[in-house]
């Protein structure tokens, strides 16, 4: 169990990691191989931008996170920052958290406006 500080810390970070332009660069559409290897998203996600819209689900969306997270800690493995692995489930937690949330309200693989 978190203090609450530490959750704040991790809803920080969190916060900060999926503005940043690491998460940015690593997203899903931010290099052909994603169109490719996900045609069926990459028709959606096309067809949503033409809205505005971003056409991933919220299912497809966590498991970016997650993803990009794990590239994120193993290209911080030889950096000055070594994060614990306490703050790594941490983090994690946080996205099995927002998954849990999108599944009992209905909207896990409902598309983002």
């Amino acid at each position: 169990m978190l203090t609450q500080a530490s959750t704040a810390r991790v809803k920080r970070f969190v916060t900060a990691f999926l503005r940043s332009r690491y998460f940015e660069n690593h997203a899903f559409g931010a290099t052909s191989d994603d169109w490719i290897n996900d045609p069926a998203r990459a028709a959606r996600c096309d067809d949503a931008a033409s809205n505005g819209a971003d056409g991933s689900t919220h299912a497809e969306h966590i498991d970016d996170m997650r993803a990009i997270f794990r590239i994120y800690m193993r290209d911080r493995k030889n950096s000055a920052w070594k994060p614990t692995e306490r703050f790594i489930g941490a983090v994690e937690e946080y996205f099995d958290d927002l998954e849990c949330w999108h599944d009992a309200n209905g909207t896990l693989d409902q598309m983002i406006g």
